[in-house]
């Protein structure tokens, strides 16, 4: 049972934008991307090219988005040192963490993975004390995934010590329905480690919070056909290991 490898990590219970939107929104920060670079601005070109990736990362443009993220992680390398270099360096690493990762599950880019979770990383050795818990909880789900989909033992039990981390972070700063979109990660890892009950627990509680919120929420309706999802496939791999142990 493995996690579900087909979107970004979900920051808000709020519509996502159509792939039109989407694509007109990458084109128009890659010109200003452009356009900065030309003028010198090479902090602001590294922002606009993260952005831009990130919109085109959403229309399957893998190879591309990669390539915008890695562009603005060397424009920054050439860039005058400056306060901000950080979070732009974080936010690019993370863009070019999450396309890789992206690119593995949707586009047959297995290799993607080490050097995902390598830029992954780099990310979190940048983070803070001060740097806003949702920010920490977005790199902690993320690399999770990675680590998940990468697969063995350690790489799952590290998958699941970062969900929770994550988890009783977001609690803690009272974001508790942001919480609640770790719960179906957190399910899907424990039970690829044989703790099924545990997974169906947590299931339960993904399953009760969404229900809430699915008449004023589309990524509610989304996370909560994707709990269901992972109850059934639950059930039956459940099913599956009592028949063997009977025969």
């Amino acid at each position: 049972m493995s996690l579900v490898n087909t979107e970004a990590p979900p920051r808000a219970l709020a519509p996502e934008p159509s792939l039109h939107r989407s694509r007109d929104e990458g084109d128009g920060a890659m010109r200003e991307a452009e356009e900065a670079e030309a003028a010198g601005h090479k902090e602001l070109a590294a922002e606009r090219y993260v952005e831009a990736a990130n919109h085109i990362a959403k229309i399957g443009g893998y190879d591309r988005a990669v390539a915008l993220a890695e562009r603005a992680l060397r424009l920054l390398d050439d860039a005058t040192a400056a306060a901000s270099h950080r979070s732009v360096r974080i936010a690019a690493l993370m863009t070019l963490g999450r396309t890789k990762w992206l690119a593995a599950g949707n586009d047959g880019h297995e290799h993607w993975l080490p050097s995902a979770l390598a830029a992954l990383e780099s990310a979190s050795s940048l983070l803070i004390a001060r740097d806003h818990v949702e920010l920490r909880a977005e790199l902690a789900q993320l690399t999770a995934r990675v680590y998940a989909d990468i697969g063995g033992e350690k790489q799952l039990s590290t998958a699941v010590a970062l969900l929770v981390w994550a988890r009783r972070a977001l609690r803690g700063a009272g974001l508790a329905l942001e919480a609640a979109l770790l719960l179906n990660d957190e399910a899907a890892v424990r039970a690829r480690r044989g703790e099924l009950e545990h997974a169906r627990r947590l299931l339960q509680r993904s399953q009760r919070t969404f229900a809430r919120f699915v008449d004023a929420s589309p990524v509610a309706r989304r996370e909560l056909a994707r709990t269901e999802r992972l109850m059934a496939r639950l059930a039956r791999h459940a099913g599956t290991r009592i028949d063997s142990a009977s025969r």
